[in-house]
């Protein structure tokens, strides 16, 4: 998984380039002071200043490491909330072959499209457009079915999976990052 290949990468750095990935990893906005405080753990651990270097523990708690070699299906999306031209509540089954997405022009094909590119490993479109059938700004969400090896379903929300493992086990492909 490509978490892995990073958290690997990271932990080789130097201690303040760690703390900058594991900072950007997590997604969180450097402000000014956060760029002074790397910049003075630079100065630190390359003894520019005779403050001494006090590492905080890095623990890249975001990584989510999935070492599970156990078989895992997508089985769907429902409860669709805010996206595009899917009316709220709506659904999309995935069977155990070729699942096809077709459609008339606002149909919502591209709504799909966009909340899974959001979802899982993608080039494709990203931009969520609003629910065009809700004048109420509806926030963006969805349930994520997955079902593992016992035939057990795994539901989770469109928020969790940022961080899920699940969500990078997945690729989509669709005719942007096709090209």
């Amino acid at each position: 998984m490509i978490n892995n290949d990073i958290k690997d990468w990271a932990i080789n750095l130097p201690y303040w380039q760690q703390y900058i990935s594991e900072k950007i990893y997590n997604g969180d906005v450097l402000d000014k002071n956060d760029l002074e405080y790397i910049y003075n753990l630079f100065k630190q651990e390359f003894l520019l200043v005779e403050e001494p270097l006090i590492k905080e523990e890095i623990t890249f708690s975001s990584f989510v490491r999935d070492n599970s070699t156990e078989p895992l299906k997508w089985r769907g999306v429902r409860n669709v909330r805010g996206v595009n031209a899917l009316k709220s509540n709506d659904e999309l089954k995935i069977g155990n072959n070729l699942t096809l997405i077709y459609g008339k022009n606002g149909s919502g094909k591209s709504g799909y499209t966009r909340l899974l590119n959001n979802i899982f490993i993608s080039r494709g479109d990203k931009d969520i457009i609003q629910n065009i059938y809700s004048d109420d700004a509806e926030e963006i969400d969805a349930n994520i079915l997955f079902e593992k090896s016992n035939k057990k379903i795994e539901e989770y929300s469109y928020s969790e999976l940022s961080t899920h493992s699940y969500s990078n086990r997945i690729s989509v492909f669709d005719s942007k990052s096709a090209t």
